[in-house]
């Protein structure tokens, strides 16, 4: 027995095709090619339904669907924390500098401001 969908031999009864995993029916017909028709415009315009989710497809017995690839994870929050740390060490080393250059003149400051002791 052949598939009547790619071909390929099947052994009798098989529920399905071991080479496109279609499913087998045991009176099923092999698929007619197209024939060309006139299609004539329908007058009116047809509404057709929407359409229904379909059934998932049925595979060959032992076929696994391959697993849906891991959804991407976003750096936002990642960018977003090294910033600040960033920002943070920044303000520290401007701090740092403007206190070493301003020693000095805080030292002088405070030397003045202290009563002299007779």
């Amino acid at each position: 027995m052949n598939c009547p969908y790619c071909g390929n031999a099947v052994p009798e009864g098989a529920a399905f095709c071991g080479n496109c995993g279609a499913k087998l029916e045991a009176s099923a017909p092999p698929p007619q090619p197209p024939t060309e028709q006139v299609i004539e415009a329908p007058q009116e315009p047809v509404q057709t339904p929407p359409a229904e989710p379909s059934s998932p497809p049925s595979f060959a017995p032992g076929y696994t669907a391959p697993a849906a690839p891991p959804a991407k994870k976003s750096n936002r929050t990642l960018i977003i924390v090294i910033v600040i740390i960033l920002l943070l060490l920044c303000c520290c080393c401007a701090l740092a500098f403007a206190m070493m250059s301003a020693g000095p003149a805080i030292t002088e400051l405070i030397t003045q401001m202290q009563p002299s002791v007779p």
